[in-house]
């Protein structure tokens, strides 16, 4: 994109960390059903203070996705 030309799909989650020199254009089909996102962790083990940052910083950026 940086030499001007390019198309890409970009997720919901990402387009808000797009250059302000890109455009971005709704694809999305509103009547599509909804995307499950999930998170793999061992099971047994407990999280990381990292890993638990993340996944606290992962479930507020989905809960500004209109449904």
């Amino acid at each position: 994109m940086a030499a001007g030309l390019g198309v890409a799909l970009v997720p919901g989650l990402a387009a808000a960390s797009v250059r302000p020199d890109v455009t971005l254009l709704r694809v999305r089909d509103e009547g599509a059903p909804a995307r499950a996102v999930y998170a793999a962790t061992v099971r047994g083990r407990s999280l990381t203070p990292a890993a638990s940052a993340f996944l606290d910083a992962v479930r507020e950026a989905t809960a500004r996705i209109p449904a």
